[in-house]
């Protein structure tokens, strides 16, 4: 079942779901938005490790077919009675 914005903000308050740092205003009808870190990797170039400081670099390219990796802001915690997934907003892919 998919949690409403009330069950999310009821869940946070009670301290059973952890979002941090938490925004109220992050949260949706049906979801909870989670912002993009100062992190992200791709497949690396002569030999670096790939990682990447977007709050320097500002972009990240990512080669056709090659995996990415892109840390959020937040810190997650769910119990076990709650899973989370997660997708990209179509107007930022």
């Amino acid at each position: 079942m998919i949690m409403s914005d009330t069950e999310i903000r009821r869940e946070v308050k009670a301290g059973r779901l952890v979002i941090s740092p938490f925004n109220d205003g992050d949260v949706e009808p049906a979801s909870y938005d989670l912002r993009v870190g100062k992190d992200a990797a791709t497949v690396a170039k002569n030999g670096d490790d790939g990682r990447i400081n977007l709050e320097e670099k500002r972009i990240l390219v990512i080669a056709p077919y090659a995996p990415a990796i892109v840390w959020a802001m937040e810190h997650i915690e769910l119990p076990l009675n709650i899973a989370g997934r997660f997708g990209l907003k179509s107007g930022l892919s």
